[in-house]
């Protein structure tokens, strides 16, 4: 993954709106900010919500090849997918089907079942960011 791209989306997950807003990119420094996301909801319409008590971040890189497809799954908590490259596509029982590109940022449902996959000719590259009490996993296979 690139820093620039790392950069923007640490500036992003604290709030900076663009370059204008953020504490990070004092004029002439260089430093370009693109806004890839900004909601309260996820992908199924429900707020955004932290677990309560001590929380971890868990951040992982997810490699889905071609043609593969995730099993049907759900989150117990909140999880976010930033597209580093390739094409996914995410479907279930309360998501129309939906395609996402390199470049993309997905909010994840809570408590809903779905699968995402690879509907493109390269693999397809997540980052996946999870909020979760300490020590717990976010994903149950159905």
């Amino acid at each position: 993954m690139k820093y620039s791209t790392i950069a923007a989306f640490l500036i992003l997950a604290s709030g900076c709106a663009s370059t204008e807003s953020c504490p990070c990119a004092a004029p002439g420094s260089g430093v370009v900010v693109t806004p890839v996301l900004r909601t309260d909801r996820n992908m199924l319409g429900q707020p955004l919500a932290m677990p309560s008590g001590d929380i971890e971040v868990v951040v992982s890189r997810c490699e889905i090849p071609p043609g593969a497809r995730l099993p049907v799954h759900k989150h117990l908590y909140q999880r976010y997918a930033y597209v580093l490259s390739g094409r996914l596509r995410v479907a279930g029982d309360q998501l129309v089907p939906r395609d996402y590109a390199t470049g993309s940022f997905l909010a994840d449902p809570v408590d809903a079942w779905h699968y995402a996959e690879n509907t493109g000719t390269e693999p397809a590259v997540l980052l996946l960011i999870d909020h979760v009490p300490k020590g717990q996993a976010n994903m149950v296979k159905k």
